[in-house]
């Protein structure tokens, strides 16, 4: 299968490529920039066993989306599977707040998830199958302050899932909403003390590795979920249990 993965070269993106090599599967490895992220990131899915082709993708451009959209058109690449991976994250007082942050918090997590799917979506309809995992986040879910507009987006994914699960069947729409991941958005993982009492609210007393989330993906893009759309899968170790 041809696995189209955007923001595939570090955190939840690359473990998700990676256990998708695992089975053999041929991975587009979307890429906001050439880096050596790109490179390490290219080398462990060929460890994997997994093939791929590089695109360029920036969510955040609409016209990255309609080159992505010819590209695709003129190699005649089926997409059998798009995981909506990219984002971006931005922590502030939402006094301190500005339409330059909306916008690009909003316009990249939610508009630019939403016309990549878009596109990707005319192909699977075509094809009258294929699957779509968005990553989305418990932000989206349980309110809290400071990062309104990273929430906002991601509640807003949330939705739009739910949403393109009829709007689109028989193909496949789910979403998965992690807590805490390790990656590098998690600005205050050097701080010890932080990091430990936030695990202390977890009931499973751990964060998110990268490989937690990709399984979940995984299995919500697998012939195991066949009967499965419209489903947000939360992975918080029961955090949200205790609100």
């Amino acid at each position: 299968m041809n696995i189209l993965i955007t923001g595939a070269t570090s955190g939840i993106g690359l473990a998700t490529a990676v256990r998708f090599a695992k089975e053999g599967h041929h991975i587009i490895l979307g890429y906001f920039q050439n880096s050596p992220e790109r490179q390490t990131a290219e080398l462990k899915i060929q460890q994997a066993g997994g093939t791929f082709s590089p695109m360029h993708i920036d969510i955040a451009d609409l016209e990255s989306i309609s080159e992505l959209e010819n590209n695709l058109g003129k190699t005649s690449t089926p997409i059998d599977v798009l995981v909506n991976c990219a984002g971006v994250y931005d922590e502030h007082e939402f006094l301190d707040s500005t339409p330059e942050i909306w916008d690009h918090v909003i316009g990249t997590n939610l508009r630019g998830t939403y016309f990549m799917t878009q596109v990707i979506a005319r192909q699977m309809v075509s094809a009258g199958h294929g699957a779509i995992v968005n990553v989305a986040s418990v932000a989206g879910i349980y309110p809290r302050k400071n990062h309104l507009e990273y929430a906002i987006s991601k509640a807003g994914i949330i939705h739009m899932t739910k949403c393109l699960a009829q709007t689109l069947a028989p193909i496949r729409v789910n979403a998965v909403a992690p807590s805490y991941t390790w990656s590098k958005f998690m600005d205050f993982m050097e701080d010890k003390e932080k990091v430990a009492q936030k695990i202390a609210q977890i009931p499973l007393g751990r964060f998110n590795d990268p490989e937690d989330v990709a399984e979940s993906i995984f299995f919500l893009a697998s012939s195991k979920a066949r009967n499965i759309t419209g489903e947000v899968l939360i992975l918080d170790g029961g955090r949200g249990a205790r609100l």
